[in-house]
């Protein structure tokens, strides 16, 4: 069973899932290397583009909430990023044309405004314990 994520970690962990790569058919690869094969601390890692042949890497940034631009301003250039929402104020198209110019992103997931994950369901101690004890 797999829940609504509740943070950043819940969210990189949903995306690891054989569901969300069947849904968005990216995949995790690894952490980024530097060009002296250091790993990167930012962005957060490396995916496996499947949706087209042929399959491309790609730098992505996992952002649970963001609430502007100013949340990825450390994250230095990567081209998908992608959030579990959006607060209200803050449109997709706005977000995406303004992380193009700050940091070369090109394109934006936003899973709750996704069919496949709109009904995950909320992670509470009463929907934990209906799939046995932990």
């Amino acid at each position: 069973m797999k829940f609504r994520p509740i943070d950043e970690m819940s969210l990189r962990h949903l995306f690891s899932t054989a569901y969300a790569q069947e849904v968005l058919q990216l995949s995790y690869i690894a952490p980024v290397l530097n060009p002296a094969g250091g790993i990167e601390t930012s962005p957060d890692c490396m995916i496996l583009d499947m949706r087209k042949h042929p399959f491309r890497a790609l730098r992505c940034e996992f952002k649970f909430v963001p609430s502007s631009k100013n949340d990825f301003s450390h994250n230095g250039t990567f081209d998908i990023a992608l959030t579990w929402s959006l607060p209200n104020a803050l449109s997709k198209k706005q977000l995406l044309d303004e992380l193009l110019e700050q940091n070369g992103c090109s394109e934006l997931i936003v899973l709750d405004q996704m069919k496949a994950f709109q009904d995950l369901p909320v992670y509470t101690l009463d929907s934990l314990s209906r799939i046995g004890s932990v």
